[in-house]
Formats: structure tokens, sequence, C-alpha cells
């Protein structure tokens, strides 16, 4: 039997409204530089970027009105 722990789910995992501002809440102001795209990179190229980064390190749940990203 567990117990249900809201404190500890709300502090591993954060809601976002787009993959976008979860990079620029986590790398700030240079999170283009940071992930080392160029001018010419495309949103889609971004955000499948974006997407592989956090599916790499932690956990990402996308839906209709944005996402849930865990801590790491």
């Amino acid at each position: 039997e567990h117990e249900f722990d809201y404190v500890a789910i709300r502090c591993d995992y954060a809601q976002y409204k787009s993959l976008r501002e979860w990079a620029k809440e986590y790398f700030g102001d240079s999170w283009r530089e940071d992930m080392g795209f160029e001018e010419d990179t495309t949103a889609e190229q971004e955000e499948e970027t974006i997407r592989d980064f956090i599916q790499d390190n932690g956990a990402l749940l996308e839906f209709e009105d944005g996402i849930i990203v865990s801590s790491f």
C-alpha cells in the first residue's frame, strides 16, 4: 500500500504551455544558442530537438494544451 504524495509529484514535475517555454525556462535567454540552433533552424526542428533532449534526460508528457516535464 502506498500513500499518495501530491507534494512530491508537484516537486518532480512541471507543466508548460510549449516545448519552447520549457527551453526558455531551463536554459534561460540563450536557450537557442545553448541548444546549438542556427539562425535557419525551423520551428519544427527546434521542437524535435527540445523533445529529444527532454526524453533523453527525463520524462515528457505532451497533450493538447501543453506539456508536463519531469525534473532532472
